[in-house]
């Protein structure tokens, strides 16, 4: 799914951050060939501040000397570069206000799955693993989304020799159940919540909810579930992880075709990547593919799930160059 482009020209280094509902990575990145280079990683629980600026703060400190004069936040939440909200939190975050009170001279708000989706392009296989195979055209849209936190979707699409990348909140689109054990699933979240989201099933909190519904209990958290699941120990979990992956599927199919996507599917988030082992037995491809009369459509769409690390702070790093050009 690499695409050959012109090699940008960046003229400086940069503050970039991936900025969640659970955890904050700051990172310098410094320009490299074209690309990036990151440098002085460090992450930090949100639980441990009362906003983002307090944050960037105690990471600029630490960076001493060193410290550039630019930024780009990648936040967890809707923005228009200058203002935004990280959604999970409750944050409201202001660019401006943060450049003024850290002493900076830019800040730029990005969206974190348009971060990650700007650099999914670049991506080559040592950085995904193929989920499936299929025939990405070069100048075709890339969807891109992932299950965390929260559930996050973008949209790149070739512009003038580069990308252009399209945040969304497509997270928060109505669930579609397909089975008859996923309209029951709809109906008992319901009970739970005035708004049945694809992010209602797919992250962290929807794998419990999933898990809740499957046992007839108080769902066990995310982590637990995948864990469950992994070691096959527990039914419960096995079955819960199987109905969030066939979920996954058809959302993921149903945004490929929503996107045009024949520039393959990229699947990112903290939740997929460690369910791997499970990924080859499970729905997830036909549930992609049945969507007639689409499914020849589809079958031509390659899917990858991403791999690397800090691919959102690269990610941000191009953004923030793609926006000041």
């Amino acid at each position: 799914m690499t695409t050959t482009t012109s090699v940008p020209v960046y003229p400086g280094a940069l503050v970039v951050a991936d900025i969640g509902a659970t955890n904050t990575r700051f990172a310098l990145a410094t320009p490299e060939g074209g690309a990036f280079r990151l440098a002085r990683i460090s992450s930090y629980p949100c639980s441990s501040a009362q906003g983002l600026g307090e944050l960037l703060g105690r990471y600029l400190g630490e960076l001493g000397d060193a410290r550039p004069e630019r930024a780009c936040l990648a936040i967890a939440g809707p923005n228009d570069g200058r203002k935004g909200i990280i959604t999970n939190l409750g944050w409201s975050v202001d660019a401006a206000g943060i450049a003024r009170e850290l002493g900076l001279s830019h800040v730029l708000l990005a969206n974190d799955f348009a971060a990650l989706a700007s650099a999914a392009p670049t991506l080559g296989e040592g950085a995904t693993q193929l989920l499936k195979p299929g025939t990405a055209r070069a100048d075709g849209p890339i969807s891109v989304l992932g299950p965390g936190t929260g559930l996050g979707v973008a949209l790149v699409v070739p512009h003038g020799g580069g990308y252009t990348t399209v945040s969304t909140e497509g997270g928060h689109m109505g669930f579609a159940p397909v089975t008859p054990a996923e309209i029951a699933l709809c109906a008992h979240v319901r009970e739970q919540l005035p708004h049945v989201s694809i992010e209602s099933l797919l992250c962290g909190a929807g794998l419990t909810r999933i898990h809740g519904f499957v046992s007839g209990a108080a769902g066990l958290p995310a982590a637990d579930v995948s864990a469950g699941a992994l070691a096959g120990t527990d039914a419960h979990c096995v079955a819960a992880v199987g109905m969030f992956i066939a979920i996954l599927g058809s959302v993921a199919g149903d945004v490929a075709l929503v996107h045009g996507a024949t520039g393959g599917v990229m699947i990112g988030g903290g939740i997929v990547p460690r369910l791997r082992p499970l990924l080859a037995d499970s729905a997830f491809c036909e549930r992609f593919l049945s969507k007639e009369p689409m499914r020849a459509l589809l079958g031509q769409i390659p899917v990858r799930l991403i791999t690397a690390e800090h691919v959102a702070l690269h990610g941000a790093a191009a953004l923030y160059w793609q926006q000041r050009a």
